[in-house]
């Protein structure tokens, strides 16, 4: 449980100077839904890909089907005062907590699932006989889903078209508030009036329900913020719905396509992207691994020296930086969050030592509150690389990132019309 935690670990996150820790976990899972990934056989067999020496009590089911915002026990046997002592403490070394608010859906085993609570949920289309059980737990409510995705069968989907379910998340994101200093938002784009139309229309149209007006975000994050307005709204977005998200109020939002490129390897996109995001940038957070994706190393080939090239460039760009639990040492076996564990293996000098010089420059305060620029490079081999800078305007100090992600050696000219002095001038490379 968190109490347990040792020091040293609290003392390695701070030593690396990160401003949040976020949590997976916090919050009661229930029993049906490690009780579903136990049985699930599609589930078990995946499972046993990622652990040779898989067993049952290694699934402890998704930290994404929750029963309600209490703290789950197995990590807060003292309840919801655990979750206070460990913010304390992060606050206490001068790190934040970030935990989950998981909008979309519930556990089947919720006390919402209550038969006096059912208009939380969607349900099968009014006077279905026999709703297809693929698609509706036995009660007919309908499993978690969005469009073009498969149901998601250890949750039940709720119902943004009622006016009620709204207050209740609303009220449940205020808890959330009340026990942390930031609020990662799952699936945070599928409950935006337009994607949510596309997916339950049917259902709610059935039962009488009509579209709101408004979006539920940006009237829940005024609350939370008119109470609560340190807190910090990160939002889990694909595709250009994260321009919705911001202008209701998120503090940051996935940029996953910026992965996406990176993996494709077609430089012409990447720098395209990142230009096309200057707009945004203040809002993006940029990783290179979570939970839901396989290890760096793993999605650019088993290449650690690609992943690192792409680390490079992801995290000198604007924006919040997001690492994922161990990155740094260059791991290939995936962390399932429905698992306990991940197979052991060694770690990659290279990665570990490329990221014990990388995250120590990024904490400069030039690459937190500094300008960015991209810059323009020209010569034959230029197409090969990508450059931008940094300035502090309060010190003058500035950063110059050139990263070469092709795969052979290239050079190119990189004009700076900022540089004081004349003649020659000396450069400071910081990596090597």
């Amino acid at each position: 449980n968190f109490k347990q935690i040792p020091d040293d670990v609290f003392d390695s996150i701070k030593a690396r100077g990160f401003d949040f820790l976020w949590v997976m976990g916090v919050w009661d899972v229930g029993t049906y839904g490690y009780q579903h990934d136990r049985t699930t056989q599609s589930l078990v067999e995946g499972f046993k890909t990622l652990l040779d020496d898989y067993t049952d009590e290694d699934a402890i089911g998704s930290p994404y089907a929750i029963t309600d915002y209490i703290c789950n026990p197995e990590l807060c046997p003292g309840g919801d005062d655990d979750l206070v002592w460990l913010r304390k403490k992060l606050n206490g070394m001068g790190i934040k907590l970030m935990v989950d608010f998981v909008p979309n859906h519930s556990a089947l085993d919720s006390p919402w699932m209550d038969e006096s609570q059912l208009e939380y949920y969607i349900r099968a289309p009014k006077d279905t006989q026999s709703p297809d059980p693929a698609k509706y737990y036995q009660n007919g409510v309908a499993y978690g889903n969005m469009q073009w995705s498969s149901p998601w069968t250890d949750v039940g989907q709720l119902n943004y078209w009622n006016p009620k379910l709204r207050e209740h998340m609303t009220k449940k994101l205020l808890k959330v508030a009340s026990l942390a200093d930031g609020i990662r938002c799952d699936m945070a784009y599928i409950i935006l009036n337009e994607p949510f139309s596309k997916a339950w229309e049917t259902e709610l149209n059935s039962w009488g329900w009509s579209r709101p007006s408004d979006e539920f975000w940006g009237p829940a994050i005024k609350t939370v913020k008119a109470q609560y307005p340190d807190t910090i709204f990160l939002a889990e977005v694909y595709g250009d719905y994260f321009k919705n998200l911001i202008t209701e109020g998120f503090d940051y939002t996935y940029d996953k396509e910026l992965l996406d490129r990176f993996k494709s390897g077609h430089l012409d996109n990447i720098r395209g992207w990142i230009s096309y995001m200057t707009e945004w940038d203040d809002h993006q957070c940029r990783f290179l691994e979570n939970h839901d994706d396989n290890r760096a190393v793993e999605a650019f080939g088993g290449s650690v020296t690609k992943s690192l090239a792409a680390a490079l460039a992801t995290y000198t760009l604007p924006g919040m930086r997001f690492f994922f639990q161990d990155q740094w040492y260059g791991y290939k076996n995936k962390l399932d969050v429905h698992l306990r564990r991940s197979k052991k293996e060694d770690k990659s000098t290279e990665a570990e030592t490329l990221y014990n010089k990388l995250i120590p420059i990024i904490q400069d305060e030039t690459f937190k509150n500094g300008e960015w620029t991209n810059l323009s490079i020209t010569g034959s081999d230029a197409w090969r690389l990508m450059a931008w800078k940094w300035v502090n305007n309060s010190t003058g100090e500035k950063r110059l990132i050139v990263v070469d992600f092709s795969e052979v050696q290239a050079g190119g000219n990189v004009v700076l019309s900022d540089v004081s002095g004349s003649g020659s001038i000396k450069i400071k490379e910081l990596l090597s």
